[in-house]
């Protein structure tokens, strides 16, 4: 049965600090796993998701749920994925979650909600992630969320010329940052876009 918004914002807290430190551990492997790791990202996610469902919610299952509405997209299971998508994004205010918002928003916005609705309503939200990451110091997070962005942008058609000054500021400050994997990312669409514009 479907969790509705209503049991979930009524959902008892996470008390338990062994558990609150457990999902933090989790949290951290879970980011990292997708990173190096995918095979390790399945029994991660379920066992944050089970901890969840046995000991109440806390900050880290917004992140736990956002990244279980990412996994179901593998499976082609979009309408549920949106729905346990939105709830993490319920989620974000109900825990007072901030430091978890740009991450779950480029998951969300970047990756799940994309498949049910059409882009254009996911590109504000992805701009808002990557602000809230930089205010944040989640710099990967609002690097993905940039990334996003400014891929998202390139395909809903957005003026090429307002888009490469975007481009270029956000390459400029993955540089500054040293992170090369969204800038590099990036690097295709500055391409077209520069010799669409010649």
């Amino acid at each position: 049965a479907k969790t509705t918004e209503a049991e979930l914002m009524n959902f008892r807290e996470m008390k338990d600090k062994n558990m609150i430190t457990a999902m933090k551990f989790l949290q951290i492997l879970v980011f990292y796993a997708y990173l190096g790791k995918q095979q390790s990202l399945p029994s991660l996610i379920v066992q944050m998701l089970q901890l969840t469902l046995l000991h109440g919610i806390c900050k880290e299952s917004c992140y736990g749920m956002a990244s279980f509405s990412f996994l179901l997209c593998q499976f082609d299971d979009f309408k549920a994925a949106d729905h346990i998508g939105r709830l993490s994004v319920l989620l974000l205010d109900k825990c007072k979650a901030e430091e978890y918002r740009s991450h779950i928003y480029v998951l969300y916005y970047g990756c799940v909600r994309a498949f049910n609705v059409h882009i254009v309503q996911c590109i504000d939200k992805l701009l808002h992630g990557y602000h809230v990451g930089m205010l944040t110091g989640n710099i990967e997070s609002a690097m993905f969320n940039a990334y996003s962005h400014q891929a998202n942008s390139f395909l809903i058609g957005r003026n090429l010329a307002e888009l490469k000054v975007e481009l270029d500021s956000f390459g400029k400050l993955m540089v500054e940052y040293k992170y090369m994997f969204a800038r590099n990312s990036l690097r295709p669409i500055e391409l077209v876009v520069s010799n669409l514009l010649i």
